[in-house]
């Protein structure tokens, strides 16, 4: 049978599948800098009763960056702007607690970790969607716009092996669709 969970706090494990459509890529995430050989996180302050970006030097962030790239050996440029997500942990770990026995389908936008830290992409994942219209401000259009990031799955797969969850492989979400015939319909 299917149930669906709004979350999942307070539930008796179970033996099946949960499936998360879309789900990691709204969580709230940190956007960081990478210069001068050290990490800062982005705050929003004010001044002058206008909403500013505010960089503080932050060495916690030293060792989440280590393990959201899994291994793999990523050197960040001078200057370089992503994003890394905190939250990532809880939800894997609710997610591990979650099952008996199962499986676990993340459907998502996101990259593997040498990916997600190309060097192309240094000013990060982060996109801001209003009336089908993107942009990369999260201070336009407050309250009117979606905010996401995507995902690094590279860090979603090195929580899941802390929580005994085995990771069997990921795919674009585009890969996921076109093999499940989106062409086919789309051509109809």
């Amino acid at each position: 049978f299917i149930s669906w969970r709004n979350n999942l706090n307070n539930f008796s494990p179970i033996d099946g599948m949960i499936i998360a459509n879309e789900f990691f890529d709204v969580i709230p995430t940190e956007r960081f800098e990478f210069s001068n050989e050290k990490f800062s996180k982005l705050f929003i302050t004010t001044l002058s009763n206008q909403l500013k970006y505010k960089w503080v030097e932050d060495n916690t962030l030293i060792s989440l960056f280590k393990q959201s790239c899994n291994n793999h050996e990523i050197n960040l440029p001078n200057k370089y702007r992503s994003e890394i997500n905190e939250n990532y942990n809880d939800w894997i770990k609710k997610i591990g607690s979650s099952l008996i026995k199962g499986i676990v389908i993340l459907i998502d936008y996101g990259y593997h970790a040498r990916e997600y830290y190309l060097d192309d992409r240094n000013r990060g994942t982060l996109v801001c969607v209003n009336n089908h219209s993107s942009n990369f401000d999260p201070l336009n259009n407050i309250g009117n716009q979606d905010i996401s990031a995507f995902v690094n799955f590279s860090h979603i797969s090195n929580l899941a092996s802390e929580y005994n969850l085995k990771t069997l492989g990921y795919l674009s979400q585009a890969s996921l669709l076109i093999n499940l015939g989106i062409l086919d319909l789309y051509n109809k």
